[in-house]
């Protein structure tokens, strides 16, 4: 896989569920195709609490967290495919900080996660760090869901799903007078109602959803 879909792909999956022309009138010509696929990744972001999803591939990407007090656990408000390293008391005064070690001082969370193939979406810490100074722990690594070489295809299906949901209220007043469209699939044909289309691709995002892509927020 080479990462979400881009412009062309997206334009075939519209061409084939009937909405798009292989030659694109000039009305079709007016939509904005790639601003859908941006909205449909940063819904997908959103629903899903991985921001972002998609890993940018960055693997020395720093994020300032506050320090736990309360509880073991520090919740990473995101996915971490990989960890550079652990940094406590990091403040003006001291911008190194302190390394932490992992499998001494931290673990990362769940265990499972390289087994099934996810990120880690949390820390479990061996002791409270107390700290009074904000954001001074920094983790380092490469965040998201997965990078581009594993996005699943089911998430790319949805994203371009969300796309076209995007962009169906002008398809429909370009193309429709009626409200109905024929698509064709294998020798059958059947009237389909656009809030149908959308239904089905909503239930294609909804599929999605259900592998297990939501973020489990912790602590």
């Amino acid at each position: 896989m080479a990462g979400w879909p881009d412009v062309n792909e997206f334009t075939d999956f519209l061409i084939a569920s009937g909405l798009y022309g292989i030659t694109p009138t000039a009305l079709q010509g007016y939509l904005d195709i790639q601003g859908a696929l941006d909205a449909a990744v940063e819904e997908w972001n959103d629903t899903t609490k991985y921001w972002p999803f998609l890993s940018n591939g960055n693997v020395n990407e720093e994020r300032r967290f506050q320090p736990p007090a309360l509880t073991p656990l520090l919740d990473l408000n995101s996915g971490l495919i990989t960890c550079t390293s652990v940094t406590v008391d990091s403040t003006f005064a001291n911008p190194t900080g302190n390394v932490r070690t992992e499998l001494l001082d931290y673990w990362l969370k769940p265990d499972t996660a390289r087994q099934r193939g996810r990120p880690w979406t949390y820390l479990l810490i061996r002791k409270l760090w107390f700290s009074n100074a904000p954001q001074s722990l920094i983790v380092k690594g490469e965040w998201g869901y997965c990078d581009a070489a594993h996005l699943p295809s089911s998430a790319r299906r949805a994203v371009m799903a969300l796309a076209a949901q995007d962009l169906l209220p002008q398809i429909q007043t370009g193309i429709s007078h009626g409200g109905l469209i024929k698509l064709t699939e294998g020798d059958s044909s059947k009237e389909w109602g656009f809030r149908e289309l959308n239904q089905l691709w909503q239930g294609i995002v909804d599929k999605a959803l259900r592998q297990g892509y939501v973020r489990q927020i912790v602590g």
